[in-house]
């Protein structure tokens, strides 16, 4: 039974991760004909998807192991690493955005572009994204296990920040171009707040370090 959730949760991930590699192909080249930084944002989002779920595709199959004589606490533990990895990787990301935007509301924002075929990928990448996070807490509840848990947090973010981006284009359709800038700092908001739960999820990863010294004394 622990190998059928097992292959559930890795054959998760491994559909995650091609999708999300394909979105940030499909994002850099919007942002590219159209200058949006919020579409830029959803580009980096989703990169940043890539390297979380790569992530996870590791921990799951190093966790799977059973304890041995280097390891006897068991290899559980490697997930709860990786639920700390992608904090670490959505705090780079919160700041790169964050700067960026700021940049673009002091100075003279370079006018951004918002046609049907960039409000269509996002809105393709929010029902996608939707899937994500259910596909997620299934195999989550499948294997009881934290990095699934945090990867269907994260992509829970990923649903509220497309929304978010959606409204900043139609904005920009509009003539409101400041919009694109602003939109950019709510999906920093929203990748800080996503940042804080995913930490206290993963706290307890401080748990196995002591048990880790003193083991190698």
């Amino acid at each position: 039974m622990q190998i059928s959730s097992t292959r559930k949760g890795e054959r998760a991930v491994l559909w995650a991760l091609i999708v999300s590699a394909l979105l940030a192909v499909g994002k850099l080249v919007v942002w590219a004909l159209t200058s949006s930084l919020v579409v830029l944002s959803q580009a980096l989002d989703s990169i940043l998807d890539v390297v979380i779920l790569i992530l996870l595709l590791v921990s799951l199959r190093v966790a799977a192991k059973p304890a041995d004589e280097s390891h006897h606490y068991g290899h559980g533990k490697a997930e709860n690493l990786a639920a700390l990895l992608q904090t670490i990787l959505l705090a780079f990301i919160l700041a790169a955005l964050a700067w960026e935007a700021v940049e673009r509301l002091i100075s003279a924002p370079p006018k951004a572009y918002a046609p049907w075929y960039a409000i269509a990928l996002l809105g393709g990448s929010l029902v996608i994204d939707i899937f994500r996070v259910r596909l997620f807490t299934s195999a989550a509840r499948a294997e009881d296990s934290e990095a699934l848990r945090a990867g269907a947090l994260n992509m829970s973010g990923d649903v509220v920040t497309a929304l978010v981006a959606l409204l900043a284009l139609g904005l920009v359709r509009a003539g409101l171009t400041e919009a694109d800038a602003v939109g950019s700092l709510v999906v920093s908001a929203g990748v800080a707040a996503a940042s804080f739960r995913v930490v206290k999820r993963s706290v307890d990863v401080c748990s196995w370090i002591e048990p880790l010294l003193l083991e190698r004394r």
